[in-house]
């Protein structure tokens, strides 16, 4: 698995059940601007028992991610930074 680095836009984001471990996880929706000509958009879940699940993001936040596709086609986000301010 490679992992992807972008700045991104988060436009969706929604609480699921918590780990096994008690640690929140989230679903969460991006768009990469820098991708042309309109972007490329993923939809994705936070890794269990990562730090970002943490993190002061909400929809509409400019930040860094960092995140993998596995074998089936599904996206990890592994990494969120805290907002970008502009």
């Amino acid at each position: 698995m490679k992992t992807e680095k972008a700045r991104a836009i988060i436009v969706w984001k929604e609480r699921l059940n918590n780990s096994i471990s008690g640690n929140p996880r989230y679903e969460v929706g991006i768009i990469i601007p820098s991708v042309e000509p309109y972007g490329e958009s993923l939809y994705g879940k936070t890794a269990s028992d990562a730090s970002c699940n943490y993190g002061n993001w909400d929809v509409d936040a400019i930040c860094d991610v960092s995140y993998h596709i596995t074998r089936v086609g599904n996206v990890v986000f592994d990494r969120i930074s805290e907002p970008i301010r502009p």
